[in-house]
């Protein structure tokens, strides 16, 4: 993949005749749909993003900042002379709920691209339909590796996903160099939110975690009881639990765990043992 990467790469900067912060132009059909005939009207460009739902401690200054850079564009005179015309949608941190509005946007609204979405979840299904329609996607927080391969057309090889935060593979060995040096763990579980982006995260972490691993050990975060999961994740008693989720359900599970008096600092008779936690709350 590394021939299509770099050819790929040349051919995004090389068609980037107008730069806007927000990733509008830049490829071939969208710079068509911007020079082509007709086109003295308003840019038409959207925004998915979690206002509500898991992710919803995050979504409301990512929508600030995605309004602050079209009012700078528009105050500015805006790309090519024109106006960009906004159209936000709440994606509700949720990967079918965000598609039915993305094709929205894309059917009704004529977007040109979009920014969005936040977690890798929701990012991974949309970014696989975005170069057969031609519109760009830039997340500001989805970390999954596996949309370093998603979001290719034919036959220009243009990518049309972007994003501005790191992907998880250096986060995760981060991770696991923590529990190794830091904590000294001998033994570890992870428990992580069932998406791309925390089983990603968690199985790097566990291929650069140095001692033995009990478990992997999924979670939804539209479960309201943690407690059989957080029964499978302490099973064997580990020295570490490495924990890749989200805020809002994060909250939950560690109100279960020291409720449960499953380990860790400041936990009740349970606790036969150190335990320790590497927590990794983030929007992707």
């Amino acid at each position: 993949m590394a021939d299509r990467h770099t050819q790929s790469r040349r051919g995004y900067l090389k068609a980037v005749g107008v730069a806007s912060a927000i990733g509008l132009t830049g490829l071939s059909g969208c710079v068509d749909r911007l020079t082509g005939s007709g086109g003295s009207g308003p840019i038409n460009f959207g925004s998915i993003l979690p206002i509500t739902g898991d992710l919803s401690d995050f979504g409301s200054g990512m929508q600030k900042g995605v309004n602050l850079a079209v009012e700078d564009m528009n105050d500015a005179g805006g790309p090519l002379g024109r106006t960009v015309e906004h159209s936000g949608k709440d994606s509700e941190t949720d990967a079918q709920k965000a598609k039915n509005k993305y094709e929205t946007l894309v059917s009704e609204n004529e977007i040109v691209g979009f920014v969005g979405a936040a977690s890798s979840g929701v990012s991974v299904p949309l970014a696989k339909t975005i170069a057969s329609d031609q519109v760009m996607q830039v997340s500001p927080a989805s970390t999954s590796p596996v949309l370093k391969n998603l979001g290719f057309g034919d036959p220009d090889d243009t990518k049309y996903f972007a994003r501005t935060a790191p992907n998880d593979s250096q986060q995760g060995i981060i991770m696991g160099m923590a529990m190794n040096e830091f904590v000294n763990a001998k033994s570890a579980a992870f428990l992580h939110v069932n998406n791309a982006y925390g089983e990603g995260l968690a199985k790097k972490a566990q291929e650069n975690f140095n001692g033995e691993t009990l478990q992997l050990v999924p979670y939804s975060s539209k479960t309201s009881d943690y407690t059989s999961t957080l029964d499978k994740l302490f099973k064997g008693n580990p020295d570490a639990v490495g924990f890749v989720g989200y805020p809002e359900s994060g909250r939950s599970i560690l109100q279960t765990w020291k409720g449960g008096g499953y380990g860790g600092t400041g936990s009740s008779a349970r606790d036969s043992t150190r335990r320790s936690s590497s927590a990794r709350f983030r929007t992707s």
